[in-house]
């Protein structure tokens, strides 16, 4: 899944690279640079930010060991992928987003999808 950020307007689109090797460098109104392919409506075109999702709005979800380990076939080598693949499709998230370790479950989330959980 590809984080979404919030949307900026385009201040600034910069042409970087030779012919038949370019790109746009974009400057949005947040002050964040990114790279496109496409000519962007300087003042008019707005595109996400990924760069605006901050640390502090990831949340982490924690759950016990019992809850993830009993769920865990010792014999079956694709245990771990179903254990995570449970997980994703609960909460909604990719599987990358999905860290089994030692006796924990984790869950990196974003402002975003943790509303959409609370609701």
């Amino acid at each position: 899944m590809e984080k979404r950020g919030p949307k900026r307007l385009v201040k600034d689109a910069i042409r970087v690279g030779e012919y038949g090797d370019t790109h746009w460098r974009l400057v949005l109104s947040c002050s964040h640079e990114l790279d496109s392919k496409r000519k962007p409506k300087v003042g008019e075109d707005k595109v996400c930010c990924k760069k605006c999702i901050s640390s502090e709005s990831l949340a982490v979800v924690t759950a016990p060991a019992e809850l993830v380990y009993d769920l865990l076939d010792p014999e079956d080598p694709m245990a771990e992928l179903k254990a995570k693949a449970t997980i994703a499709s609960h909460f909604d998230v990719s599987l990358d987003q999905i860290e089994l370790r030692g006796s924990t479950a984790t869950i990196f989330i974003d402002a975003q999808q943790l509303r959409n959980i609370l609701r």
